[in-house]
């Protein structure tokens, strides 16, 4: 709905035989806000769009990536530098195992330990789902964590560890080819 719309089914509302009720005014007022704010982040979405399709990132090499995601990558790694290996960006994302150890137990079944960069974690994992649908390469290990019996989060959660990798190395090497099919 445009804003034009709506001032037009305002200006009808008004003329019309109604009764005021603060609730319906409210919820209406409500959902002008709420459609005049989905204007302004699809404005938004459309210069990041624009702005990476500028930037032309080697990260758009990986199947199933796409503007959105690849600048929040991008914004949320900063340098690949700053990294000396892939596993620095799992334990910044959150996705690195969580130890559990005292004396001589040591746990055999361990959880990610979700700390530091939530929306990294949830960009990343979203990311692996669609590198998932678009590659075969990540398809078939996906499948075979399945038929290990891992649910389908924790088959995410390793995939998206060669997904990490994967980003790692694109980064780290812009020039050189990189091919997932």
């Amino acid at each position: 709905m445009t804003k034009d719309k709506v001032l037009q089914i305002k200006s009808l509302a008004s003329s019309s035989a109604s009764f005021h009720s603060a609730a319906i005014s409210t919820y209406i007022k409500d959902i002008v806000y709420q459609i005049e704010l989905f204007q302004q982040l699809s404005d938004i979405d459309k210069q990041i769009i624009s702005i990476m399709k500028e930037a032309n990132s080697p990260l758009m090499k990986i199947p199933g990536f796409g503007y959105i995601q690849t600048a929040y990558l991008l914004a949320t790694i900063e340098n690949i530098s700053r990294f000396d290996s892939p596993n620095k960006i799992m334990a910044m994302a959150g996705l690195d195992p969580k130890i559990r150890q005292s004396g001589q137990f040591k746990e055999s079944r361990t959880r990610m330990s979700k700390k530091d960069n939530k929306l990294l974690r949830y960009t990343l994992i979203r990311s692996t789902n669609n590198v998932r649908k678009n590659s075969n390469t990540m398809k078939s290990y996906y499948l075979k964590k399945r038929s290990e019996g891992k649910s389908h989060y924790n088959a995410l959660g390793h995939c998206s560890r060669k997904l990490v990798n994967y980003i790692f190395f694109v980064l780290s090497n812009p020039d050189k080819e990189f091919i997932l099919d």
